[in-house]
């Protein structure tokens, strides 16, 4: 399947780490966004300055697999993952 190769860069050296996921919060969700769109992400150390990188490989099209209702939670359909790619596409 296609698929666009997106890259973020920071100056913190740590390895990404996922966070606890808090409704209210208005941050912190961008990793687990990552390993729900992305056919394979990962990340390298930037040796100067020090920091990251962080990449993922997203899909073009939505993910069979997601498209119906999820446990517990609302249903994620084409429409809205087309929409996710698409402001993906316009960062």
């Amino acid at each position: 399947m296609p698929g666009v190769l997106i890259g973020v860069s920071d100056r913190d050296p740590r390895p990404p780490t996922p966070r606890a996921s808090d409704g209210h919060a208005t941050g912190g969700r961008g990793l687990l966004l990552t390993q729900t769109m992305a056919n394979r992400w990962g990340y390298y150390p930037e040796p100067s300055p020090p920091g990251k990188t962080v990449w993922a490989e997203v899909p073009t099209q939505p993910k069979e697999a997601i498209t119906g209702p999820s446990a517990g939670g609302p249903e994620v359909t084409p429409l809205v993952m087309g929409q996710v790619l698409t402001a993906l596409r316009e960062l």
